[in-house]
């Protein structure tokens, strides 16, 4: 098994903290977290960055498409105030950044890269450019998810060795099927996809997995108690 350990903090302590921030691991850190999952995404001018959504608007100060923007523009917005005044002034990351942190706080990384159209083997050849440095310290420390199956594969060919996840949208009917055809590890799910009948399923199925994002305390020891392996959340301290 890959991930030996319940909970993955969705975007660090993103219950607690604007999500994907530095606050946010600090946060995760201080609770005990061991791993941590996040987003990387491609700039106009291919810098890798550490964001959730396709538009800035939600969680940010900034507006439209973090595809179309520099990272200079990125740099400059506030991913704090929407969340909370307390956390006024947070800057996006850039990945090696946010590689800096995680390593300094020892935590174990799921890694999302976006499924971003066109931009496949962009977002892979700079995000393997950028991970090679840092591979002693990931060993068994890390894995690599996305709804992409092209950009899974893209990345296999050049880290064959660093673990994979496909992120799906329903839970198939021969789940071992799906993950051998993709070349995947690791399959996660919706909690919305994730009823009786499918959890059954996976509990025949010898793929590891998991469900996200769990923030109620009683699905998440439910969850838990009947085959998954690991759930993704916002609330590190759920299970407490």
């Amino acid at each position: 098994m890959i991930v030996k350990n319940k909970i993955i903090a969705h975007r660090g302590a993103s219950m607690y903290a604007p999500e994907n921030s530095a606050s946010s691991l600090k946060l995760a850190s201080s609770m005990g977290v061991e791993w941590i999952e996040t987003d990387v995404q491609i700039t106009i001018d291919n810098k890798l960055v550490i964001f959730h959504d396709e538009k800035l608007n939600r969680t940010s100060n900034g507006e439209g498409f973090l595809a179309l923007k520099k990272f200079s523009e990125l740099k400059k917005l506030d991913i704090g105030s929407w969340f909370s005044k307390e956390f006024a002034g947070e800057k996006i990351l850039s990945l090696a950044e946010f590689l800096d942190l995680i390593k300094s706080y020892k935590f174990s990384l799921q890694l999302e890269i976006k499924h971003m159209h066109g931009k496949e083997n962009e977002i892979v050849d700079v995000l393997v450019h950028q991970l090679k440095p840092y591979l002693d310290y990931f060993k068994g420390k890390l894995f690599v998810s996305s709804f992409s199956e092209k950009c899974l594969k893209l990345f296999s060919r050049k880290l064959p060795n660093i673990p994979l996840a496909l992120a799906l949208s329903f839970v198939p009917k021969y789940p071992d099927q799906i993950a051998s055809e993709a070349g995947v590890d690791i399959l996660h799910f919706g909690d919305e996809f994730v009823d009786n009948s499918s959890l059954k399923r996976l509990k025949k199925s010898n793929i590891e997995f998991a469900v996200a994002t769990v923030n109620n305390k009683e699905r998440a020891k439910f969850l838990l108690n009947n085959g998954v392996q690991s759930i993704l959340t916002d609330d590190p301290k759920v299970l407490k």
